[in-house]
């Protein structure tokens, strides 16, 4: 997989962090087109590798001498 061209016209009066979210926001528009173009296990890979953007990861809550049980 090689690097795309990105094909915009971001304003050139913007600062540096509009624009490259400008060039994100379009890039995440295309993401589900992008997607469907992959096999299975590619798709699940790229899926995998989002997932930590939008979702925290689940931590494990033990009980510690002297809390209640229950709230």
């Amino acid at each position: 997989m090689g690097i795309r061209t990105i094909k915009t016209s971001v304003p050139e009066t913007l600062d540096l962090r509009d624009r490259l979210k400008v060039l994100v926001e379009r890039e995440i528009e295309g993401l589900p087109k992008l997607l469907e173009g992959l096999e299975g296990k590619d798709r699940l890979d790229a899926i995998l590798k989002l997932m930590p953007l939008v979702m925290p990861r689940v931590k494990a809550i033990h009980h510690k001498e002297n809390e209640p049980w229950q709230f």
